[in-house]
């Protein structure tokens, strides 16, 4: 089966300071454990 996800980020101050500390990916990794994607 597959999906598309639409998200949008808080604000825009907010996402650039996950940006520039480097937490960004792991924001998103956290998404993709709970949504648990297949690969294709």
């Amino acid at each position: 089966m597959r999906f598309m996800l639409k998200f949008s980020f808080p604000t825009t101050t907010e996402s650039n300071a996950w940006v520039r500390e480097g937490i960004i990916g792991q924001k998103l990794e956290s998404v993709f454990e709970a949504i648990q994607p297949e690969a294709a």
